[in-house]
């Protein structure tokens, strides 16, 4: 996160909304993300909730803190996608980033299957251009199911180390949110002219 961080807003001084980092439309976003999760937060409830709460609440947890990833596919790659070829472009080579990610961790039919919901998310995520349209909530819940299809069971442990990743990535935020004087909106008006 913070090399495009870098990229863009630094390097390019252009604000944290190109990222998807805004405030636009945070209660609408927040409503279809916490729709999508409740919809997923049941798949995995139905299929692993043998697994108990003590298994599942740090395992969702941890998949929460996952911040990195959301934020690179859609709000990177998945604008960036975008702007160069055009939305549906964007769209399908986003998820399919998000499926190439996956390979050689995954078998390949769940390659396909992340690229196919790569491609859903990012399309989703365009409805707004605003991350908090999937992470936290709704991110917690899929990557959740995926993570145990993949059979993969976070625990407590995991979720310090993910915190921590996430805490430097809000950091890294919040610095250059301030540094530049830009609200998560992004007045272009405040932020320096492009450098070349």
């Amino acid at each position: 996160m913070a090399g495009p961080i870098w990229w863009l807003c630094w390097h390019r001084g252009r604000p944290l909304a190109e990222l998807g980092i805004t405030s636009s439309r945070w209660k609408q976003c927040l409503a279809i993300s916490a729709v999508t999760g409740g919809i997923f937060l049941w798949i995995v409830l139905a299929h692993f909730g043998g697994l108990g709460p003590g298994a599942l609440v740090p395992h969702l947890l941890a998949n929460a803190l996952v911040l990195w990833e959301p934020s690179f596919i859609f709000g990177w790659l998945g604008l960036q996608f975008g702007r160069a070829l055009g939305l549906v472009p964007g769209i399908v080579l986003a998820g399919a980033s998000q499926g190439l990610y996956h390979v050689g961790t995954c078998p390949i039919s769940m390659v396909v299957t992340s690229a196919l919901f790569g491609m859903l998310f990012c399309a989703v995520f365009r409805l707004t251009d605003n991350l908090l349209v999937l992470w936290p909530l709704a991110w917690a819940s899929t990557c959740a199911m995926g993570t145990l299809i993949g059979g993969h069971l976070f625990s407590w442990s995991d979720i310090a180390a993910y915190g921590a990743a996430v805490a430097l990535q809000l950091l890294v935020v919040v610095w250059t949110w301030r540094r530049h004087d830009l609200g998560p909106d992004g007045d272009p008006s405040a932020v320096p002219s492009e450098r070349s």
